[in-house]
């Protein structure tokens, strides 16, 4: 067995960290879910009531009435809410077991991983896309197998973290070494354990590489993936978190002609980043 084989059966461990939240998020992708059903899931797990409860109560609807029930609260928060709130539940299951730093701190990764969320969807809209709340939470996910990595009980990440700062390889390759497989890839074999909507698992796993999506892919573009990349090296340009081991993309460029956004198109959308992080933090984490 290969190390790439060895690392995806040792990772099948993690299916069993998300429960209500995943099964929330599956809920909120099927058109035929009834509003019931939804209110019921959420009831029977007390952490998922309680957070949902609070951002229905939350500044950013200040001034609307109290909300006490869960009903109430599912139908005030609406589909884009819920399905933000459990993404990012279920982003926090997971950031709870990582102990130590990886190549970020675990808070600056955390921070990282919602500017990269709203930064997709900034990217969409820009790029008048219809739906954007796809966009949200696949850039939400984008790392979630540095997560994943940082935490694993077989100490991945020491071996990791040596050949980046001693060696001087760059995080992928480094990972790619010790594992088989990188955290992109990571993350989307994870998230394919937990059943989220495979244009999201597609979007993780090429988001640094969307030139090595395969054509002819039951999937119709990659999208998801250059929108990620691209908001992920907007962050990293504009230092809304640290730029420790940050390398310059070489797919930056092209994205950026390919979709005809300008310096100012960038400027303008970490500005919306920036506006929206500190917002989005308090809604999210409380």
């Amino acid at each position: 067995m290969g190390k790439r084989e060895e690392t995806l059966e040792k990772l099948q461990s993690v299916r069993e960290i998300p429960t209500s939240s995943v099964k929330l998020v599956r809920m909120l992708q099927d058109p035929d879910a009834r509003t019931e059903e939804i209110v019921k899931l959420i009831e029977f797990d007390p952490g998922l009531t309680a957070h949902i409860l609070r951002i229905a109560n939350s500044a950013y609807f200040g001034g609307l009435s109290w909300i006490q029930s869960v009903r109430e609260a599912v139908m005030r928060l609406g589909q884009r809410f819920l399905l933000q709130t459990a993404m990012t539940m279920l982003m926090s299951t997971v950031a709870r077991r990582m102990k130590s730093d990886y190549d970020l701190p675990g808070e600056e990764l955390w921070k990282h991983s919602i500017a990269v969320a709203i930064g997709t969807e900034a990217v969409a809209e820009r790029l008048g896309k219809g739906n954007t709340d796809f966009f949200f939470t696949s850039g939400l996910l984008h790392d979630i197998g540095k997560f994943v990595i940082a935490s694993h009980p077989e100490g991945w990440k020491e071996e990791i973290v040596d050949r980046v700062n001693g060696g001087g390889k760059s995080l992928l390759d480094a990972e790619t070494e010790v594992l088989g497989v990188n955290h992109a890839e990571a993350g989307s074999f994870v998230l394919n354990l937990w059943h989220i909507p495979e244009f999201i698992c597609e979007g993780v796993r090429y988001h640094h590489a969307p030139g090595e999506y395969p054509s002819g892919h039951i999937m119709s573009d990659n999208t998801i993936s250059e929108f990620i990349h691209l908001a992920d090296e907007m962050c990293y340009r504009g230092e809304i978190v640290s730029k420790e081991n940050y390398r310059p993309s070489e797919h930056f460029p092209g994205l950026m002609d390919k979709y005809g956004l300008t310096e100012e198109d960038e400027a303008d959308i970490l500005s919306r980043v920036k506006e929206r992080m500190e917002e989005t933090l308090s809604i999210f984490q409380g």
